[in-house]
């Protein structure tokens, strides 16, 4: 967590200083906020996490400055107050803890004319969300892996966080009514490996009028990778360890067999969505702005088939559609989420970050069940109950209300892909393999008061 968060300083020290030596520099007031989150997990898989109270408190703090007409810089530095995940009753996890965070580190460089600029350059750690509806679900196409296919909702942040932060470039162009982001990051740890690969993604969005958005983008996932060996792993294939190679239909299992290929992280992902604004025709003064928005978003992830896990690119297919409720002004937001995606394998981490490192699906059941390992490679013969034909569906309620000037309450009762996070023996905070909740049936829900000047 600490070299993160040293990384991240690193990036945005050499544009602070050059801002401090010069004397036209603006100095925004500093912003302070406070988040105060209480919840509960009502049904889950794992026994010990059912019931399970959820309580944090963060603080955020944000410095701007504006360096020239052209370039701004921001810094934001806050930590959460949390109990780790029970998954024993050792004192390490059961004692409140502490986790830093830098919330972002950028710079933003406008292009052309200072009334009128035709783009921007945002660089360092920044909050990246290209899709504006999204309230818990969707977000795919950096939110996620496709082999194996993982998805991932929240994080440090559970609610009111449907977004990334990013390590790299972002180049966003406006042509009239379409606008246009180049983004170049380098993969980050969210439990989802590997890291440090260079992730080139395009990203559209074309509003012709504020009933309608369209958008859409594609992502290299792993283009580049940091170390080849681990982005497209060699392994031995005798049984010790998860086949990662493969051979016409199926797996390589004999350490003599020659002839085979590798399976890999690396992967071309693609994302499309769409919203209409009902509210945006018929201008009523009993609804909100963005009351009656339909909105919706599908990600390929993993284009190319690869035999045996990875067979069939329509399991690699999620669908989220939203709606925004109208409640005549009680709330600033009341939205309903759902998603599909017809599942082959368990939404688990765990062989691509916490044992194996390889872009194999966990074999193992939900929460530590285990598994022939030998027999689960074969895809026919392992074992799903009920849990894996539903696991695919997801559903997600979100509410905002502004309370007064600077105090907003949110509220979200969820069956996502939300992972808990824990303290390691060795004091680490990482998040959990697998998401708390699995089946529609499973549950929690989380308020969130929030404070800022």
């Amino acid at each position: 967590m600490y070299h993160r968060i040293l990384r991240s300083l690193i990036l945005v020290t050499p544009l602070l200083g050059v801002s401090l030596l010069r004397a036209d520099v603006i100095r925004e007031p500093l912003q302070t906020g406070v988040s105060f989150d209480i919840g509960q997990i009502r049904e889950a898989p794992d026994p010990d996490a059912k019931e399970l109270a959820m309580q944090r408190t963060g603080v955020l703090l944000t410095q701007s400055v504006t360096v020239d007409e052209r370039l701004r810089l921001t810094f934001s530095f806050g930590g959460r107050f949390l109990n780790s995940f029970p998954e024993d009753k050792q004192d390490y996890r059961r004692s409140l803890k502490f986790a830093l965070e830098v919330a972002q580190a950028q710079g933003t460089y406008a292009l052309g004319s200072v009334e009128n600029p035709w783009g921007r350059l945002r660089f360092g750690l920044i909050p990246y969300k290209y899709n504006p509806d999204a309230k818990n679900l969707g977000e795919y196409l950096l939110r996620s892996t496709a082999y194996p296919t993982i998805l991932v909702t929240g994080g440090n942040n559970i609610i009111n966080s449907a977004n990334l932060i990013v390590q790299g470039v972002d180049f966003e162009v406006s042509t009239g009514p379409v606008t246009h982001n180049f983004l170049v990051s380098m993969e980050r740890s969210y439990g989802i490996e590997p890291t440090g690969d260079i992730t080139p993604a395009y990203f559209f969005a074309y509003k012709p009028h504020p009933f309608v958005e369209l958008g859409g983008g594609v992502a290299f996932a792993h283009l580049i990778p940091f170390k080849p060996s681990i982005t497209t792993p060699h392994g031995k294939g005798d049984g010790s360890e998860p086949f990662t190679r493969y051979k016409n239909d199926t797996i390589v299992t004999s350490p003599n067999d020659s002839v085979y290929s590798n399976f890999t992280y690396k992967a071309t992902k693609f994302m499309a969505r769409a919203s209409v604004n009902f509210q945006a025709l018929l201008k009523s003064d009993l609804l909100g702005p963005e009351d009656l928005k339909i909105y919706a978003e599908a990600a390929v992830l993993g284009w190319k088939d690869y035999p045996y896990y990875y067979s069939d690119r329509w399991h690699r297919i999620p669908v989220m559609v939203g709606m925004n409720l109208p409640t005549f002004k009680l709330l600033d937001v009341l939205a309903v989420e759902g998603e599909y995606r017809k599942a082959d394998f368990i939404n688990s981490t765990s062989n691509s970050y916490d044992e194996y490192t390889y872009p194999v699906p966990t074999l193992e059941g939900v929460f530590g069940t285990q598994v022939d390992k030998l027999k689960a490679y074969n895809k026919n013969s392992l074992s799903k109950g009920p849990w894996y034909r539903n696991q695919g569906i997801k559903w997600s309620v979100y509410a905002k209300r502004n309370v007064i000037p600077g105090i907003d309450v949110y509220a979200q009762v969820a069956s996502d892909h939300n992972r808990a996070g824990k303290f390691n023996s060795e004091g680490a905070f990482v998040p959990s393999r697998e998401p708390l909740t699995v089946t529609p049936g499973d549950w929690y829900y989380l308020i969130r008061i929030q404070m800022g000047i």
